[in-house]
């Protein structure tokens, strides 16, 4: 009896702790639904183990469980889920593989999903929603009274990320450090030289107090994937001083596997926008076996940077990061996840991180203008619409988040303040005209201040902005009376080409050139205003317009100037690929800044160089155009072009001088020679509209001057007539021709996804 009483006591007992057995606010790793899901509680009882979820989804989304969810221990063991019944109240019953709603009025709901019974003694374990594609899980879910395997601690006081504790190694100081010692109380970090010493104080309401070599912080634990608020607000402004230096990133990867990091496929692409160039320079960092990552970047003034992983020829999401020269900052990044940063630089990429994507600046896609005032006054509205909404959605934004830095609201405010204008300025590129009614130029000046202290390398947008104020300013008043007061330029355009008048409209112009009395001004400016006969990027470097005072009236500060000047000597060197000329030399010796005006100087004198000791190699892959002479046929033509190369396969680029993106892939295409060398392939370029002295520039500037390139830069009609032929769809354009001279289609980034493009040769005839 005495026995049976003490089993009854010891079940007693055992239930009892049971049913005391709660986790409150578990951790677990962040990922992309940690924003709006939380496991409030985990209830352990002897006969099942329940998971109650707290769901935030806006618009009135669904989530559904799958009837194969489980629960997963360290051992590997599985708990399968046994129903979705309510046990508290403002929970919602649910039953395994429906949709569950979340409620339409507070878009928030509260549901529990019971398991078979987890062990008494668990520690950690990860729910897994079935194995359907599309499924997720929550990984990691830990008892609140240990540290999790994988967690990230911040300040409870200033709100940075100090700590990053990981199964393998450490994150501290913006340094990646290996462990000498770990325990759930006491870690000890080391990087060879230095030792850290960490002790890990209790749980209490969310905060630990951590003891870092002696020093006493509160810690939090980063449970969410968006970076939490900083707890005070940050009134230091961006900086528009344009000083030249380099900022400093490091970090490390997560979510990729050892066997990635080891395989020397992995590296990080930073991108950086340069509005004294008209370009995107790019920057490499290996990552080695631990997934550490090292770079330095050259910046010139506050700078946005696109931070991308590369995986062979994959590249996963990028992330933005606003820095200045003097800057450092340590990044984890995640595979998939928005990363995180840490360092005197970090507040700004955490807020922009965690800022919700669905308030960024909204936008319109640029469409073509009907030739019509009111066309483009409804697209104005239209933006300006689109504007107006976002402000509404930042504002409401910042009241739930008062603490968001300055630096913050200077960024986005000015960001899409430019992204606005833009698109609608930018429309003189798409009316027949070259112009925008008057009201949409208003708009665009009442919308934004470019005299005003600006970070000018960072707005994307400013470049494109500036250049078309200036454009249309130009058509509207001294373009305008420059052409109409000056026959001679105005015949000069015509001859040229770039006016495209019709048969009659083009008598009367040269009527007017003749004799100005002979046709009423009236008439002439009708004509203008309908053909806008604007090759505004030609004409007003051939006329020197820029010295007139139109310009000078938009760009009164030195710095503005400055970026315009730079951007047209740019425009002429990577254009051209030659020497500046002597009016763009004087062009770019005006340039105050002393950094941009240097670069612009160096790439001048790397120009007249650029072919020294390759003119016999250049000259060996070039093809005359006599190859081809009197065949007009595009079929003919490139049958012709292709017949001495008959049993190898032949790869078409048609590209340009003119194309940026034709360019790139040429700088770049050696790689891909590389993977294919055991192919008998000959590359066929062909030039379009392409001066002979910047074509053979290019050749020698990239060597491309292999023994299986031929190049050739045939006459317009001649292009042309091949371009229909293969039906080109762009620049660049690619296609196959194989052994039998059949035509094979390609699209742009076919040749990137190499096992694929390597089978689509082998199956060649």
């Amino acid at each position: 009896m005495k026995k049976v009483a003490t089993s009854l006591l010891l079940m007693l007992i055992a239930i009892g702790s049971w049913a005391q057995k709660v986790w409150n606010n578990p951790s677990f790793e962040p990922n992309l639904y940690s924003s709006n899901l939380n496991i409030t509680d985990v209830e352990f009882k002897p006969n099942e183990t329940i998971l109650h979820l707290n769901f935030r989804f806006p618009h009135k989304l669904w989530v559904k469980f799958v009837s194969a969810s489980i629960l997963k221990t360290p051992d590997g063991k599985t708990y399968a889920i046994t129903g979705g019944k309510a046990t508290r109240e403002g929970e919602d019953d649910y039953t395994p593989d429906s949709l569950y709603y979340t409620s339409a009025i507070t878009d928030e709901g509260n549901i529990a999903l019971h398991f078979e019974p987890l062990p008494a003694k668990t520690k950690t374990f990860d729910f897994i929603e079935g194995y359907e594609q599309g499924a997720f899980g929550l990984s990691a879910i830990t008892d609140p009274a240990i540290i999790p395997t994988s967690s990230n601690w911040r300040s409870t006081t200033t709100g940075d990320w100090v700590l990053g504790l990981y199964k393998d190694v450490a994150i501290y100081d913006s340094k990646v450090w290996q462990y000498a010692q770990k325990t759930e109380k006491k870690v000890v970090l080391t990087d060879g030289k230095e030792n850290i010493t960490i002790a890990i104080g209790k749980d209490k309401n969310g905060e630990r107090e951590f003891t870092i070599n002696g020093k006493k912080q509160p810690l939090a634990m980063i449970t969410t994937q968006a970076y939490p608020d900083y707890p005070t607000f940050d009134s230091t402004p961006l900086s528009a001083e344009l000083k030249s230096g380099t900022a400093h990133i490091s970090g490390i990867l997560k979510g990729f596997s050892s066997e990635e990091l080891k395989g020397d496929t992995i590296s990080i692409m930073v991108s950086v926008n340069n509005n004294f160039g008209r370009e995107y320079l790019n920057y490499y960092g290996k990552v080695d076996s631990l997934g550490y990552f090292s770079l330095d970047v050259p910046l010139l003034g506050t700078q946005e940077l696109k931070i991308s992983t590369i995986v062979g020829k994959r590249r996963y999401m990028y992330n933005r990061c606003i820095l200045q020269p003097g800057d450092s900052i340590f990044m984890l990044k995640e595979k998939f996840y928005i990363p995180m940063a840490m360092g005197k630089s970090a507040r700004l990429q955490n807020e922009i991180n965690s800022f919700d994507r669905n308030t960024m600046a909204e936008t319109v896609t640029m469409r073509k203008m009907e030739p019509s005032r009111e066309e483009a006054i409804s697209y104005k509205n239209e933006c300006i619409d689109k504007y107006n909404k976002h402000l509404d959605k930042r504002r409401a934004f910042l009241e739930q988040h008062p603490t968001f830095s300055q630096q913050f609201r200077d960024y986005d405010s000015i960001t899409s303040v430019f992204r606005t204008a833009e698109h609608i300025i930018s429309m003189i590129y798409e009316t027949p005209t070259k112009a925008v009614p008057a009201e949409c130029a208003e708009s665009v000046m009442k919308l934004i201040d470019i005299n005003a202290s600006l970070p000018l390398n960072l707005i994307t947008e400013i470049r494109s902005t500036i250049e078309c104020i200036n454009r249309n300013k130009a058509f509207q008043g001294p373009m305008k009376e420059y052409f109409l007061n000056t026959p001679s330029a105005l015949h000069d355009l015509l001859i040229s080409g770039i006016a495209k008048l019709s048969v009659e409209d083009s008598t009367k112009i040269v009527q007017f050139i003749n004799d100005p009395k002979s046709v009423s001004k009236t008439e002439v400016e009708r004509i203008f205003e309908y053909y806008g006969m604007m090759g505004i990027e030609t004409e007003c470097r051939l006329y020197h317009i820029y010295d007139e005072p139109f310009y000078e009236s938009i760009c009164t500060t030195d710095n503005l100037l400055d970026l315009h000047l730079s951007n047209q000597v740019s425009m002429q060197l990577e254009g051209s690929h030659q020497p500046l000329d002597e009016y763009s030399l004087s062009m770019a010796n005006k340039i105050k800044l002393n950094s941009v005006r240097e670069r612009l100087l160096k790439r001048h004198e790397y120009y007249k160089d650029v072919l020294k000791g390759k003119e016999e190699a250049v000259n060996a892959v070039i093809h005359p155009s006599t190859d081809v002479e009197g065949l007009t046929d595009g079929k003919a033509i490139l049958d012709k072009l292709v017949a001495p190369y008959k049993g190898k396969i032949v790869y078409l680029d048609i590209w340009g001088t003119w194309c940026g993106p034709c360019k790139n892939k040429l700088k770049e295409s050696h790689k891909l020679k590389a993977e294919l060398k055991n192919y008998d392939i000959v590359y066929l370029y062909l030039a379009n509209n392409s001066p002979e002295d910047s074509w053979k520039n290019v050749i020698g500037e990239y060597n491309l001057t292999e023994p299986n390139c031929v190049h050739y830069n045939l006459p317009p009609k001649q292009q042309r007539a091949i371009e229909q032929y293969v039906k080109i769809t762009g620049y660049p354009t690619y296609r196959l021709i194989d052994r039998k001279g059949g035509l094979h289609h390609l699209k742009l980034t076919d040749d990137e996804d190499l096992p694929k493009f390597k089978k689509t040769l082998d199956e060649l005839p």
